[in-house]
């Protein structure tokens, strides 16, 4: 049976440890991209020429996309510090539940303000393109997700395994 701190701490990890992998995930936080993941850069051009999009769309498009970029940078600072708080408060001599607690809410708050400044990013997005621009658009999303998760099948396999991973395909970034 697990006692409450037990229960508190690993529900802290977990939630800390989703939090880090959506702040991470391919499709938001690139490393090569301070903060718009696929909505910067050659990721957005690549999507853009896929649905070819006009001049006019990829303007509106390229507005919103900047736009997101500040926002998108200080929810990754408010994110880093929140983990090196989490970390702080783990490394503790006594463990602090109040403490974890009101980080881990924390968190959520921060994580809230992040998705919804993504959905609405996406919802202008959205309005821009046409409905069939927006399927073609969620088909190479899928698709882009779909093959990010079976390399990283690949990669959890060779890992138990002891093989050393393969080198990254030339479309993904070097991690």
């Amino acid at each position: 049976m697990r006692t409450p701190l037990i229960s508190v701490v690993a529900g802290w990890l977990a939630l800390s440890l989703s939090l880090t992998l959506a702040f991470s995930a391919p499709a938001f936080a690139q490393p090569h991209h301070e903060s718009g993941g696929m909505w910067q850069g050659h990721h957005l051009k690549r999507m853009l020429n896929e649905v070819k999009a006009t001049p006019e769309q990829r303007q509106k498009i390229g507005q919103i996309s900047q736009g997101l970029v500040p926002d998108m940078k200080a929810q990754r600072d408010a994110h880093r510090a929140l983990m090196a708080n989490s970390v702080q408060l783990l490394a503790a001599p006594t463990i602090d539940e109040a403490a974890i607690e009101q980080n881990r809410q924390q968190m959520l708050a921060q994580h809230a303000q992040m998705s919804q400044r993504m959905s609405a990013a996406f919802i202008e997005i959205a309005k821009v393109l046409t409905p069939e621009q927006r399927t073609q658009l969620a088909a190479h999303i899928q698709s882009q997700m779909q093959h990010r998760q079976e390399r990283m099948k690949e990669m959890s396999h060779r890992r138990q395994q002891g093989a050393a991973p393969s080198p990254p395909v030339a479309s993904e970034p070097v991690r």
